[in-house]
């Protein structure tokens, strides 16, 4: 899929249980990551597609970095577990690595089967990855769902 040259689309994946700490690691990765490609693409608009995990997680943390950040829109797909049940992240998943992006970035926990489900579409799409395990970056003896 032909993308955009002014657009900079990013997936966010990761645990859905995190810590402030690894909130902080999710938002620093993800600052990392805009100002690297405006020094080498210039001003052009980040979008930060996430999954809209109804626990908090991975996708709060990235949500809430898009919203705070100038130059970055935050695209969330939430996935309807109501009608869909079990089906309804893998095929949500599905659809977040069909619109396209220039990148997949990965922050999975130690459970973390709806990342990996997620982070091998995009690699299989041909979407750039980039793993950063929370556990082995920004350990912490217990995260707790929010």
């Amino acid at each position: 899929m032909k993308l955009p040259d002014d657009v900079f689309r990013v997936i966010v994946t990761g645990s859905r249980e995190t810590t402030p700490a690894q909130d902080a690691y999710v938002q620093h990765k993800l600052a990392q990551l805009h100002d690297a490609d405006r020094r080498v693409f210039g001003e052009r608009l980040m979008v930060v597609v996430q999954g809209v995990c109804p626990y908090g997680g991975v996708d709060l943390a990235a949500r809430r970095w898009a919203i705070a950040t100038d130059g970055v829109e935050n695209e969330g797909h939430p996935a309807d577990f109501r009608r869909r049940g079990d089906r309804a992240g893998p095929e949500r998943n599905t659809k977040m690595v069909q619109r396209g992006a220039h990148l997949v970035v990965a922050f999975p926990g130690r459970f973390s089967r709806g990342t990996w489900d997620c982070f091998e579409k995009a690699v299989s799409a041909g979407i750039y990855p980039r793993i950063y395990p929370l556990h082995i970056f920004c350990p912490a003896e217990e995260a707790t769902p929010r």
